[in-house]
């Protein structure tokens, strides 16, 4: 089953997988020449103590981000010239990356309806799950997502009057979220922040 969403969204699903992915398939970042098998095939070699190290298959180049615990993985993955910011971890059947990229989609339009004018959503290019567990989620690389907000949150070099403003918008925010649109996923995990702009970043959201 293929179909278009708003926002150039495309969901393409069958019975062992699922994807959602932004533009022209032959353009989403993994779809083409063969990119995300490999991805796939690499990833499955890296470690938790293999953070920093590089692993490369041709033009292929992965990075395990120190963000990564032994239930998520944060990636820097690069194919050719671009560069991409990838969540990976398990879940069940249908719940991950995917459903993720259309909540994303989504959230857009609610941060402008609600007036959230203090955060914004990482420029998500496509989600991808399988029967497996495995779920990805991908975003254009970002710097700005290697430290989480939980980071941000305990972070001294901010002013404690700043910090606790941070705090405040992310309640504010996450209860929104929670109790008006119903989502079930928003943690400051999924998140980060921007001191030179002072926002706060939503890298995935589910619901």
């Amino acid at each position: 089953m293929k179909k278009e969403l708003p926002g150039g969204v495309r969901l393409s699903e069958n019975q062992s997988r699922k994807l959602a992915y932004v533009g022209e398939f032959k353009e989403a970042p993994f779809l083409s020449s063969g990119a995300l098998r490999r991805f796939l095939r690499l990833s499955q070699k890296i470690t938790l103590g293999d953070k920093k190290k590089k692993f490369v298959d041709g033009d292929l180049k992965i990075v395990l981000q120190d963000r990564s615990d032994t239930f998520v993985r944060y990636l820097k993955v690069t194919i050719g010239q671009d560069s991409y910011f990838v969540k990976e971890s398990r879940t069940t059947f249908l719940g991950g990356g995917a459903s993720e990229i259309l909540t994303s989609n989504e959230l857009r339009e609610i941060l402008e309806k609600e007036g959230f004018n203090y955060a914004e959503v990482v420029k998500f290019k496509l989600g991808y799950e399988d029967r497996s567990g495995r779920t990805y989620y991908v975003a254009t690389w970002d710097e700005r997502l290697t430290k989480g907000l939980d980071e941000w949150l305990a972070d001294r070099s901010l002013t404690r009057q700043e910090r606790e403003e941070i705090n405040r918008r992310y309640r504010e925010l996450r209860d929104k979220l929670s109790t008006k649109y119903g989502f079930t996923d928003v943690s400051a995990l999924n998140m980060s922040y921007d001191p030179q702009t002072k926002k706060i970043i939503i890298f995935d959201a589910n619901r």
